[in-house]
């Protein structure tokens, strides 16, 4: 595994250390321990990659990363204009849940996208006839779902087994790209705690450390 995944993961691991050693701060609050939670996951998936050396997913990155951005695309293609039936009905919870930016996306881990994009397209198809005035068109919700389902199943897509290292540093990569969401909304959630004894541990579990490259003792 290379090192700057190793350090990165062994963070991963201190970080949710940190996170088991003070339950009782935060266990009362359901928005951190489903984070958590994603965490452990998360980091059980990173491992599972950083230790495989015969897999290989060919072409699943490539497809992964297109049915990604397809989706993203038609999400906030949609979103933006049905954003404006919801501020003309004074709906300020949809219109919320409507103003998305390709960029806040995009920083979204994959499973995180996908409920995204899925809650989308199940408000689309709830205004579905109250929209079409604002350019979007059955089609359209039509081509989303489409592309939603697309993502989901690319996500799901079982990997062939083969003898090749290089995927596995891009199934890593993944991993990783993955935890760096989750810590990303973890960081913002453990700012309630910023004063703490809580705050100032998880504050150092979160730094990164240069373990540097490892040697083999010769033999």
């Amino acid at each position: 595994m290379r090192t700057l995944d190793e350090n990165f993961l062994n963070m991963g691991h201190s970080t949710l250390d940190t996170m088991n050693n003070n339950k009782p701060s935060w266990e009362g609050i359901p928005r951190i321990v489903t984070q958590v939670g994603y965490l452990n996951t998360g980091l059980k998936a990173a491992d599972t990659f950083s230790v495989e050396s015969t897999t290989d997913t060919t072409g699943t990155t490539k497809d992964r990363k297109n049915a990604r951005t397809e989706a993203i695309r038609l999400a906030v293609k949609l979103a933006k204009p049905a954003s404006v039936y919801a501020l003309d009905n004074n709906d300020m919870d949809m219109n919320q849940q409507l103003s998305i930016s390709k960029g806040s996306l995009s920083r979204l881990p994959h499973r995180y996208l996908l409920n995204t994009v899925k809650a989308i397209y199940e408000i689309l198809s709830l205004i579905a006839d109250k929209i079409v005035d604002m350019g979007v068109k059955p089609e359209d919700i039509e081509a989303l779902k489409t592309a939603v389902d697309t993502y989901e199943i690319v996500l799901n897509k079982p990997r062939d087994k083969k003898i090749e290292k290089k995927t596995v540093n891009e199934q890593l990569d993944d991993a990783v790209s993955d935890l760096r969401g989750i810590l990303y909304v973890l960081d913002s959630l453990m700012k309630y705690f910023d004063g703490t004894q809580f705050y100032s541990e998880y504050k150092n579990a979160r730094i990164i450390l240069d373990l540097g490259i490892r040697h083999r003792n010769k033999e």
